[in-house]
């Protein structure tokens, strides 16, 4: 297993979302550190964009430091939209995105299961500071099953993508979004090829959920494509530094040596003071598991 520098570290040191020169400062930081690889992510619109225009620049500095682009996460709000413009249009999205994260050499895209426009969030409801909505309002009309089922098959047609882009998809089930647990997200990839798509396991996201690891990893076995390290209580989807919260981490890396991963386990680490530092004492102790 290889070690990354998980996006939400650059995001808590820049900005929401980092300017894509920021980039080229978290390469230049990351490759001193340390790590084996960092991983990039473009939002749909201006900031995909920018990214493309600095993608030789990008590709010349990972290149001087050796660095993998351990996955590229595809942030299209509206992928799960009931409005067949839109959805179209965020299919077309994530295909470019696809080439350009097949161009950045890395071989893993991931997404989060979003809440569409028509599954609002309620102002003011918040699980944590700058979290997700704990409540929501369905617009008028709204049907469960018909969304759930145009979901799996928008998953279908992005598993369908990657593919063609040699990239293997995995999707992050997280607290707050319409999928949280990893049993849901197993059945929004139920139409997918289980060979080329499987599941980011976050952490602390799942730890939040209430799911056990030790459980669940067994279970999830080979659709394991990604990881994401941060500690919490449990109580909150908070991304704390290891030892800060109640995750067993010499478990995790025992269970997932056992299903065979061989996959980058990524620092992601935010909402906290001196993020960077943390970040760089949470690689040291992974090497130490690791070891």
């Amino acid at each position: 297993m290889k070690i990354g520098c998980a996006y939400l570290v650059p995001i808590s040191r820049f900005g929401f979302p980092p300017k894509p020169e920021d980039n080229l400062t978290a390469i230049e930081d990351v490759g001193n550190a340390g790590f084996d690889g960092i991983e990039f992510e473009a939002i749909a619109g201006q900031n995909l964009e920018g990214i493309a225009q600095l993608q030789a620049e990008i590709t010349a500095s990972l290149d001087q430091r050796n660095l993998d682009v351990a996955s590229f996460t595809a942030v299209i709000p509206e992928l799960y939209s009931s409005d067949s413009n839109k959805l179209n249009e965020s299919l077309a999205t994530f295909r470019k995105m696809a080439e350009l994260a097949q161009s950045l050499g890395t071989s893993v895209i991931d997404f989060c299961p979003y809440l569409p426009p028509e599954l609002a969030g309620v102002e003011g409801s918040e699980l944590y500071l700058g979290g997700p909505p704990t409540r929501i309002s369905p617009a008028k009309g709204f049907s469960w099953r018909r969304f759930w089922d145009n979901a799996v098959d928008t998953t279908a047609r992005c598993g369908e993508i990657s593919a063609q882009y040699g990239l293997k998809m995995a999707i992050e089930g997280r607290v707050g979004d319409f999928v949280a647990t990893t049993d849901g997200v197993l059945e929004l990839l139920a139409k997918c090829d289980p060979e080329t798509t499987g599941l980011l396991l976050d952490l602390a996201h799942v730890h939040a959920a209430k799911e056990y690891l030790e459980l669940i990893i067994p279970k999830l076995n080979k659709r394991i494509i990604h990881v994401h390290i941060a500690d919490n209580l449990g109580d909150q989807a908070y991304h704390l530094p290891m030892g800060e919260g109640n995750i067993d981490f010499s478990m995790v890396v025992t269970l997932l040596k056992q299903v065979g991963y061989h996959g980058y386990l990524c620092v992601d680490l935010g909402g906290i003071d001196d993020v960077w530092n943390k970040s760089v004492s949470d690689l040291s102790k992974l090497r130490s598991l690791l070891d």
